[in-house]
């Protein structure tokens, strides 16, 4: 997206849920063409954090949700 599309780092960053430092380090990679760009299988931990951050998002969607629900701040 970034090379090939020409967006914004840190859009594409945003979009993606990785910190833009860490894409910066795979474009400069493949720019260089020092072979591997990061792009791997995750590691258990990294799966468990995706998971998590969804469940978070899901969690504070639906405490919003609730709070409008019932007239709380």
């Amino acid at each position: 997206m970034v090379t090939l599309q020409q967006c914004n780092i840190a859009e594409v960053a945003h979009r993606l849920g990785i910190h833009e430092q860490l894409l910066r380090r795979w474009k400069k990679k493949l720019e260089a063409g020092t072979g591997t760009t990061g792009f791997s299988q995750p590691t258990a931990v990294e799966q468990e954090n995706r998971q998590l951050r969804e469940e978070v998002r899901r969690l504070t969607m639906e405490r919003d949700i609730f709070r409008q629900l019932h007239g709380t701040c």
